[in-house]
């Protein structure tokens, strides 16, 4: 049986990599001369594409007709839920509401924990061979949003 986790891998960790060295050579000093709130914002915007995680219910179109449903399922109400509270944050941060600081504190903690235990159940029941091309969110896409995440908690903890 092919196994598929080195590509994939590799992939990712390059893609993690990518958005690393982008973020330190051009997003985080731009975002430093920007009101924090705009800031938050900015780097909030990539995650209302993850109503894409709703693909993983399209068996048969998107991904394979073998595809764990437990994975697919969480993985997809995960996702639209992060976009959900992703949306509150900018509204809220654009309103300049009160409460957006805890939302996005809240988004940023649902958000970072939907992508680890979609990753767990992943590796669990072993989903890449069913993946088809969502493949391609995974391993792209994913990485851009844990950057984003992981800059959002640094702007999060700086007064």
């Amino acid at each position: 049986m092919t196994t598929y986790y080195p590509i994939f891998g590799i992939q990712f960790l390059t893609s993690i990599v990518i958005y690393l060295m982008l973020s330190y050579l051009f997003v985080f000093p731009y975002l430093k001369t920007k009101p924090r709130h705009t800031a938050l914002t900015i780097l909030i915007l990539p995650h209302l594409v993850r109503h894409l995680g709703m693909t993983l219910l399209a068996k048969g179109v998107v991904v394979g007709d073998n595809l764990n449903q437990s994975f697919a399922t969480s993985t997809a109400i995960g996702d639209y839920i992060s976009m959900t509270l992703a949306t509150l944050s900018i509204l809220s941060l654009h309103k300049n509401w009160k409460i957006a600081i805890p939302t996005v504190w809240s988004f940023n903690i649902i958000g970072l924990s939907d992508i680890i235990l979609a990753a767990i159940k992943g590796i669990k029941y072993q989903v890449l061979t069913d993946l088809g091309p969502q493949w391609y969110t995974i391993a792209f896409v994913v990485p851009l949003l844990t950057v984003s995440h992981i800059l959002t908690f640094i702007l999060l903890t700086k007064k």
